[in-house]
């Protein structure tokens, strides 16, 4: 085909990344057009409408082809520069317009050679191979089969993605057997995903000539041959009761194999198809009770990546062993805290997320700066009333390590600038004893150091059923006699909006605001008329090293925080000793030099308790004994 105006058109279509398959003709266009046959597209009026993308793509690939045939028609590296161009110009592979333009020299030159000896990625090249089988007109076996061992063996282990060839193999069931035949003559790791997509295309056409053949294959106990299969036969089962019950069977003697790769094997397909055979769950069930890792940690992934499975019957039963018996395992740890994130997200499972946190805790060791929190957090946080319910639930408990929760909870809220106040969860708090309610006080001062959070709290006990006897005399004397100490105004004005917002204008809840206000009031006038006494200051040397110890510690903690952070593992830390912007060389699409990002001051502020200003050994030494509260303590 020669260069034509049709082509060009096609190619501004691709080249403007439009999925538009109208392109509006100037009067020079339609006079070339007129000159040329109707092939794959139509004129109306002045525009000119193809067929179809595939009709498009055909012309896209005949510009390029006519461009170098008019250049140099034998130069192998211009046609692998310019199927390599074409495919990044496509969005990474959405059309098959390279494949296609390869396949118009397939006759002329060695593709797969060209493919082989060129310096692209492993990505590049199977994923141009990919496109290129799809338009291929013969299929060569064997030579596929040796493009399939090179990748592998001198990429990597490379194995890459080919569903261009899976599809064109679903409609050539002839092909798919010898490709499997194929194998059987020699049986490698290196060509292995070919075999496997043969078999996903067979079982596209003949399912139960699939099945068959997969059995076969699975009872020969090949390390290689029988791993491969199992793999395929847990991807491909359907609804279908053909040979099912068998198929249960060989997952179970599989699993028992002495060949560890054949029993690891076989708990995959037990995963894969838990909620397609029924009974696969029990041999689940056995495996999770004996603690097998292995079911668990392919259990995990399955439960992460497959969220339909939470209506399964044993889904609770599953989560809970994986929680109970992953210690030690920071995969499994990882893939459970994502789970969890989900689990945040639907409001009727939020009672086995709370039920599986504390499973999870009292067989795991957390860390308070880990990112698993932080992301569930950064859930949670959409659900005041789950929040609420996990920070009072973490905060009572007698394991103090617990607690790890509800600080977090707190850091979280701080850092991230949030609007949410927490409140203890009146479904927990609302039959306290008044023991029950002074160790959570107690253990609130110890945990929470906001003073926006304290108040929240403390003024969220009054919604206990018989609030007046039950919680007043508790609440007014910790607002005054704590909180007030460290954050008296903060705590003054905030008592005046609530009165002031008070729908009830009489009662005990405005005595109760006064009765604080009043004593507040006091508090403070006290600042000016009672001067500070030297003496009964800490010694300043005291203090000094104290506070030089704890910035020392928290320093060490950033570094170590700076060597886990993902960021500072990919990029390199430069300090800016000058200047107010910065810019960069953009050299994608040659945009040359980019627009200055210029700097600007920002800052943050944190309210210090009073009381930690003027003694913070003292300060710290309370709340300490706050922290480590107990319940039968006095």
């Amino acid at each position: 085909m020669k260069n034509s105006i049709v082509q060009n058109i096609a190619n501004k279509l691709f080249l403007s990344r439009s999925n538009a398959l109208e392109y509006e003709l100037n009067e020079y266009e339609l006079s070339l057009v007129f000159e040329e046959k109707l092939d794959g597209y139509s004129l109306e009026d002045n525009k000119l409408t193809f067929s179809s993308y595939d009709d498009r793509d055909y012309y896209i690939a005949y510009h390029y082809f006519s461009e170098i045939a008019n250049e140099c028609a034998n130069s192998d590296n211009i046609i692998l520069v310019t199927a390599l161009n074409i495919w990044k110009k496509s969005l990474y592979g959405d059309r098959k317009i390279a494949g296609l333009f390869l396949s118009l020299y397939e006759e002329r030159i060695d593709i797969w050679e060209l493919l082989l000896v060129s310096e692209c990625t492993a990505y590049e090249i199977t994923s141009l191979a990919d496109q290129f089988m799809m338009y291929m007109k013969n299929i060569d076996i064997q030579k596929i089969f040796n493009f399939f061992s090179y990748v592998y063996k001198e990429r990597n282990q490379y194995v890459g993605f080919y569903p261009l060839l899976q599809a064109r193999l679903t409609n050539d069931p002839q092909k798919c057997q010898d490709i499997i035949n194929e194998f059987y003559s020699s049986i490698q790791l290196d060509t292995a995903q070919l075999f496997n997509i043969a078999l996903f295309a067979l079982a596209n056409q003949n399912y139960s000539s699939t099945i068959d053949i997969l059995i076969d294959n699975i009872e020969k106990e090949n390390s290689i041959l029988s791993t491969q299969s199992l793999w395929v036969l847990g991807k491909i089962i359907n609804k279908s009761d053909y040979k099912n019950n068998e198929i249960v069977e060989i997952i179970k003697n599989t699993i028992s194999s002495s060949v560890l790769s054949i029993s690891n094997a076989g708990m995959q397909v037990a995963v894969d198809t838990v909620e397609r055979l029924p009974e696969v769950k029990y041999i689940i069930r056995n495996l999770l009770e004996e603690n097998n890792y292995k079911i668990m940690e392919l259990l995990s992934i399955r439960l992460y990546t497959t969220n339909e499975l939470i209506y399964h019957d044993d889904y609770s039963f599953w989560l809970s062993c994986i929680c109970k018996n992953s210690m030690g395992n920071d995969s499994i740890s990882d893939t459970v805290f994502h789970i969890f994130t989900y689990l945040a997200k639907n409001e009727s499972t939020h009672d086995l997320l709370l039920n599986c946190i504390f499973i999870f805790m009292e067989n795991n060791k957390l860390s308070e700066n880990s990112d698993n929190i932080e992301e569930l957090l950064h859930e949670v946080v959409y659900y005041p009333s789950l929040l609420n319910k996990l920070f009072t639930m973490t905060l009572i408990d007698e394991n103090l390590e617990f607690t790890i929760f509800s600080r977090s909870i707190e850091t979280y809220l701080i850092v991230n600038q949030s609007e949410h106040t927490l409140e203890c969860s009146l479904d927990i708090i609302n039959h306290f004893t008044e023991q029950d309610f002074i160790f959570l006080v107690r253990r609130i001062l110890g945990v929470i150091s906001h003073e926006i959070q304290l108040v929240s709290l403390m003024f969220s006990l009054l919604k206990i059923d018989n609030s007046r006897k039950r919680i007043y005399a508790i609440v007014k004397s910790v607002m005054i006699n704590e909180i007030a100490m460290d954050y008296p105004y903060y705590v003054l004005d905030e008592v005046k909006r609530r009165k002031d917002n008070s729908k009830n204008k009489k009662g005990s809840i405005l005595n109760l605001y006064d009765e604080i206000l009043f004593e507040i009031d006091k508090y403070i006038s006290s600042f000016d008329s009672l001067p500070r006494v030297k003496e009964f200051e800490p010694p300043s040397s005291l203090v000094n090293a104290y506070q030089k110890e704890r910035n020392k510690v928290s320093l060490k903690n950033n570094e170590l925080n700076k060597g886990d952070s993902f960021i500072f593992k990919v990029a390199n830390q430069v300090i800016l000793k000058a200047g107010i912007g910065s810019f960069y060389y953009n050299d994608f699409n040659i945009k040359g030099y980019s627009e200055p990002s210029y700097l600007h001051e920002f800052s943050t502020s944190y309210s210090l308790p009073r009381r930690y200003v003027m003694d913070n050994v003292g300060y710290n030494i309370r709340i300490i004994e706050f922290r480590h509260a107990k319940k039968d303590m006095i």
